[in-house]
C-alpha cells in the first residue's frame, strides 16, 4: 500500500522537499499515503478535515493537497 501511494505521487510531481497539505481520517490508506509522503521526504502539514482549505494550505506554504476520502479515493489538488 505505502508503495502504491508512493508511486501515485510521483506521477503527481510531488518531489522530495515539498509541503504537501494532507487531509486524512484515520484509515489504512490515509497512514500509507502519509507514510509514503515520509518516505518521499516531503514536508506533511496535517490539516483538520473540517478546516478552511485555502488559509491552512497557504499558512503551511502548501504546494500540494491530499484529500483522503472515506471510501480510499485520493484527490489531489495544487495551490
Amino acid at each position: 500500500a505505502v508503495a502504491k501511494a508512493g508511486a501515485e505521487h510521483e506521477s503527481l510531481g510531488i518531489e522530495p522537499g515539498h509541503v504537501v497539505a494532507l487531509r486524512a481520517d484515520y484509515s489504512l490508506r490515509a497512514i500509507a499515503v502519509l507514510l509514503a509522503l515520509l518516505q518521499r521526504r516531503t514536508v506533511v502539514a496535517m490539516l483538520p478535515r473540517n478546516a478552511e482549505l485555502v488559509r491552512f494550505a497557504a499558512d503551511a506554504c502548501a504546494r500540494h493537497v491530499l484529500t483522503v476520502r472515506s471510501d480510499g479515493t485520493v484527490e489531489h489538488d495544487t495551490t
